[in-house]
């Protein structure tokens, strides 16, 4: 399916957010603004069941159509729509003859199963390096309770604003094949997650993240400061479960893995060891050394943060319960002038940017008994 190019907003833009999505059709991009040298790309959409960078986008594109305010050029592209458009709205994160549409920016890889995903990448590769953008934003939704965290791959100065702008949390990773991996040579390129993708409140988050980045490119008039602290979260591990009798409640239930409700809420939160995440009642099915199980508790073994916690079981099942990480507090400014070196020597940003997967059902209280 060609990628649909639009120089001027569409009149459909009026249209509902999901009338609009069945306008488009499939990947699209569309110029809005001034025709200036400086631009940014913003893409929503790359998983089609994270779809609050997308509202977001059609939101700002029905204001951006009536006052035509924007001061420089914007690219908001729109990825996996077919995706998005498959069955119930928003369900589908990639479909069955695709692969995951973010782990497939490469020159040298093959980029995935579908000939038609294969030729809208290459197509937003050319079409990036065509425009020489001053920015790039992917915006997300995350499996599970989240705040709003920005992740880049490099520890330069734009990106860092950017992420500064964007949340007073900085995931610091270098990707596998993603889009702000595959960009970084070009410009400085930055994630976002807005929160869960069920969450309304998410859609918000999208809203904001997006115009007080707007604001920070100058695209729009207004006034944004970045943060000037920031948690900057690093060295990535997965939490394994090797098993799918999988069970979310307040007591044991004596399935395999019995998760606490709450703890999804653990996200981004620095836990001291003790901290109990639930109950283990069958040997070697937990992998990650920052837990332990003491008398069939599973508990926090060192003190550390957890992030992208999910009690989705397609999620846990195809990649992990989530991710430890290590935590430092750190001011902008001195990220900024020391970079990599204001981690320890052993303790680097991770290689690799953890896949994330999100089921059509929602988990939480489900058992998964076979």
């Amino acid at each position: 399916m060609d990628v649909k190019v639009f120089d001027i907003i569409p009149t459909e833009i009026d249209a509902s957010p999901e009338d609009f999505l069945k306008f488009l059709g499939g990947p699209a991009i569309i110029n809005a603004g001034p025709e200036t040298e400086e631009n940014v790309f913003i893409s929503c959409l790359m998983h089609g069941n994270e779809p609050s960078g997308y509202f977001a986008i059609h939101k700002i594109l029905q204001k951006i159509k009536v006052r035509h305010h924007l001061k420089k050029k914007v690219h908001f592209a729109f990825m996996n729509v077919c995706a998005a458009l498959e069955d119930e709205m928003f369900s589908h994160r990639f479909l069955d003859d695709e692969t995951d549409m973010n782990r497939i920016w490469s020159e040298t890889k093959d980029p995935g199963n579908s000939p038609a995903q294969k030729k809208t990448i290459k197509f937003m590769m050319d079409f990036i390096r065509n425009a020489e953008p001053e920015l790039i934003v992917d915006l997300h939704n995350t499996t599970g309770s989240n705040p709003v965290f920005a992740i880049t791959n490099t520890l330069e100065k734009e990106a860092i604003e950017a992420a500064a702008v964007a949340s007073d949390i900085v995931w610091a990773h270098s990707g596998r094949d993603t889009l702000i991996k595959w960009s970084k040579d070009i410009c400085p390129s930055i994630g976002v997650e807005c929160g869960k993708n069920i969450d309304p409140q998410s859609d918000e988050n999208a809203v904001k993240v997006l115009r007080d980045l707007l604001i920070h490119f100058g695209a729009l008039e207004g006034d944004v400061k970045p943060h000037q602290n920031i948690r900057l979260l690093y060295e990535a591990e997965p939490i394994k479960v090797n098993t799918h009798d999988i069970y979310v409640a307040d007591e044991n239930t004596g399935n395999d893995v019995v998760l606490i409700t709450q703890i999804e809420g653990f996200n981004t939160v620095q836990l001291n060891p003790g901290t109990k995440l639930g109950w283990v009642n069958k040997n070697d099915i937990i992998d990650n050394s920052a837990v332990e199980i003491v008398d069939k508790e599973l508990r926090v073994k060192t003190p550390c943060t957890f992030i992208l916690i999910t009690t989705f079981l397609d999620a846990i099942d195809k990649d992990a319960l989530g991710y430890r990480t290590k935590q430092k507090l750190v001011q902008v400014k001195d990220l900024i002038d020391k970079g990599d070196s204001i981690l320890d020597a052993a303790t680097k940003p991770a290689s690799a940017l953890p896949p994330r997967h999100l089921p059509n059902q929602r988990f939480d209280k489900l058992s998964s008994r076979a």
